[in-house]
Parts: structure tokens; C-alpha cells; sequence
């Protein structure tokens, strides 16, 4: 099978070509892969004023920005790539099946719809409110082998009202990207909303299906995720990924914390050409991603990585990790002499690792010579983007 970016890098000439016709580019002449010069200027306009609307003062967020024409171009070759990489990484790292019915809401023009349909599900209904962002995904789904049925949806004004999903359930898998974090802005409560939006999406769940949110990995958007992780929690669902804690957050404990998913990935060529130009790195995948469905086992003593390797001015290194016990350091003092030493270097975000025979320490645990680290699951590879031939012709098959 296709490891996800082989996947992607079949997408990407379609993805130009469609924003060529809607941009009303001459294609002629143009490689499919990347856009000419003149394009990624254009393109690269639009894409900065999409991201300061998106990520800075998020003055762009909860309105109808696609329905601008270079907006919408701006989405479809920045943000659908990344969304659908993000999409295959968090299906693959929570062990969700590919296999029966899907609906992805506020499917946008289809990166997380069409990465579900990559992924293996045989049907797959993608919900959006945009018209404009409608035809992209219909154009978008006939070049795929049309594996994507995509209807008008509107979030329901009152999420506890029955209806408010499309029809077709009970489905194998719910999912929202980037969606949540944008809906009721208006309401007084925006989180009560959200919570009882989700709440409706998994009670439409077949008996062993999942639901899967993907949200942006800033602080506000993040935080405000985890408390809707917390609320859903109450409210009787469980964590399948990549919580280990079935819980509070201990995140939220503290004041301008959070946490957040990261995947690697070698970025396709259009993406270094716009961010070039748009003054925008796109070294990593964040974002944070809860999938709620039967949790995963996990070996007693297991934790999952959540920060960043971390040099103490006395020499020790410390990591962040959060398990059954809460969120706490591991740290190794530069003194300890282990042959545990290199497994703990080697650790990153997302890991799952086992740890035993630690020393408690004021800020968590420390490895001794004692001490048992063991890494015991690694994000897996999303695979490596080919460069492609000048003229060649790349095809979906369906």
C-alpha cells in the first residue's frame, strides 16, 4: 500500500489544475506539479493574508472566506495538503480501520474527506456549506474515481435538535479538521455548542466507530479543544488517541499550556514555493487531534511523549510526558551513567514510551542505572514526496 505522501503527490498536479481552472490560468506549456513563477506570486498574495486571518487575529475565522476566489486557491494549495497529510498521520497513529461508511464535516474542497477515502473507507460523505468549496470537491472527487459523495451541510443553529447531521449514519468514523474551532463564534457559549455538535456525531457512530477532530495547534484553539476533550469525556466517551489519561487534562492545570500532535514530513515542492513567497515555514505537521472511540491498550508504565527534549543548565535533560499518572518530566541527570541513555535521546513528540524503576523526583521521575526506557511505538513514516519528471502525467486510480 502507499505510504500517505506517495498518496499526496498524486493529488498534487489536480490540485493545480483545479485551481488553474477556477483561477482562469492558461495551463499550456505550465509543469503539473508546481506552479510557474508568475502563479506563486499571485497565490502567495492571498496565501498571507489567509494565514494572518486564520492564525494571527483570526479576523478570517468562522466566515465565509471561501467563497473568495483566491482565498479558496490560497486553501487549496497550502492548507489541503497539510490537512490531508495531518488526516492520514492521525488515522494511522490511532489505529483507525479503513473500511465502511465515513462523514467528514465542514469538508471544505475535501482534503480530510478524500484522505479517508485514500485511507480505505468505501464510502465516504463530506458535508460543507460552502458552494464554492462544493464544486472544488466534486471536480476534485471525479478525479479521484469519484469515491466521494459531497452534500450541503450547515451547522445546526441548535446542536441538541435532532437532524442536524446528514443523512446515512450509522457511520464507522466521524471527523471534523479544522472545523470546530470556527463554529458558534457568535453564541454566548460557544463551547456548550461545540460539545453537544460532537456529542450528536458520536451517538451517530456505529458500536465499534471512532470520531476523529483535528484543530489547529495554536494556544487558543488548542486550549479550547482540550476543554471540549474534558467535556466529552464527562459526558461518557472515551479517548481512543492519543491520551493515555482518561481524565482532566492537566494541561489546562496550568495557565498558557497546552498539547499538541506533530508528525514529520518532507514538505512537496509547491509548499517550499509558496511559503518562500509567503514568508511562511511549514517545517512539521502540528496539530492537535483526539480521536474518541475504544481506547488502544497500552503495557502498564506506558506514557506518550508530549514535548520537546529540554538542557538543564546543570547538564540534566528533561522530557514531558503524560500517562495514566498525569503529565510530568522525565529527566536524566548528566551525572547517571545508563545504558537507558541513547532510547531517552532518541525520544520525540508522540512516542509512546515504556518507563520503570524510576527515581521520584520533586518535577516527576529521573532514570537511573536502575531505570527500564523503552520506546515502544514510533509515529510511523507518512513516506518521502519523488520528484517527478518534466512532462510526465500523473492519474488517480479509483
Amino acid at each position: 500500500m502507499p505510504l500517505p505522501a506517495q498518496d499526496l503527490q498524486q493529488w498534487i498536479p489536480h490540485l493545480i489544475a483545479t485551481w488553474r481552472r477556477m483561477a482562469q490560468e492558461p495551463a499550456e506549456g505550465l509543469p503539473q506539479d508546481r506552479l510557474a513563477p508568475h502563479e506563486a506570486s499571485r497565490v502567495a498574495r492571498a496565501l498571507a493574508g489567509l494565514s494572518a486571518g486564520l492564525k494571527g487575529g483570526r479576523g478570517l475565522a468562522g466566515a465565509d472566506y471561501m467563497g473568495h476566489p483566491d482565498l479558496l486557491g490560497a486553501y487549496l494549495l497550502w492548507f489541503w495538503p497539510v490537512s490531508y497529510l495531518q488526516a492520514r498521520a492521525s488515522l494511522l497513529e490511532a489505529g483507525i480501520p479503513g473500511q465502511g461508511s465515513a462523514l467528514d464535516l465542514g469538508s471544505g474542497p475535501g482534503p480530510v474527506a478524500l484522505a479517508l477515502a485514500d485511507h480505505g473507507f468505501t464510502r465516504v460523505v463530506a458535508a460543507e456549506r460552502s458552494p464554492q468549496a462544493l464544486a472544488l470537491l466534486r471536480r476534485l472527487s471525479k478525479a479521484g474515481g469519484g469515491r466521494v459523495q459531497a452534500v450541503e451541510w450547515q451547522a445546526p443553529e441548535d446542536p441538541l435538535e435532532a437532524g442536524g447531521l446528514p443523512a446515512g449514519g450509522p457511520w464507522g468514523l466521524v471527523s471534523l479538521g479544522h472545523v470546530v474551532n470556527e463554529l458558534y463564534l457568535e453564541s454566548p457559549d460557544p463551547l456548550a455548542k461545540r460539545a453537544a455538535l460532537l456529542a450528536g456525531c458520536a451517538s451517530s457512530l456505529q458500536a465499534e466507530g471512532s470520531l476523529l477532530i483535528i484543530e489547529p495547534a495554536l494556544l487558543s484553539t488548542s486550549r479550547e479543544a482540550l476543554a471540549l476533550r474534558d467535556r466529552l469525556l464527562a459526558a461518557g466517551l472515551s479517548l481512543r488517541w492519543p491520551c493515555l489519561w482518561q481524565a482532566a487534562c492537566p494541561a489546562l492545570a496550568q495557565q498558557n499550556q497546552t498539547c499538541h500532535s506533530e508528525f514529520a514530513w518532507e514538505a512537496p515542492a509547491i509548499t517550499g514555493q509558496l511559503g518562500l513567497r509567503a514568508g511562511l515555514k511549514k517545517e512539521s505537521l502540528k496539530c492537535l487531534a483526539l480521536a474518541f472511540g475504544r481506547p488502544l491498550a497500552a503495557p502498564e508504565g506506558s506514557w506518550r511523549v508530549v514535548g520537546e527534549h529540554l538542557l538543564s543548565k546543570n547538564g540534566t535533560r528533561r522530557l514531558m510526558l503524560c500517562g495514566k499518572g498525569g503529565r510530568m518530566n522525565l529527566s536524566l541527570p548528566k551525572a547517571v551513567r545508563t545504558d537507558q541513555a541513547p532510547a531517552f535521546l532518541g525520544l520525540k513528540r508522540g512516542d509512546l514510551v515504556l518507563a520503570k524503576a524510576t527515581e521520584a523526583k520533586a518535577s516527576g521521575m529521573a532514570l537511573s542505572a536502575e531505570s527500564l526506557c523503552q520506546r515502544i511505538h514510533a509515529c510511523q513514516p507518512l513516506g518521502q514526496f519523488r520528484p517527478q519528471r518534466a512532462g510526465r502525467t500523473l492519474h488517480r486510480s479509483s
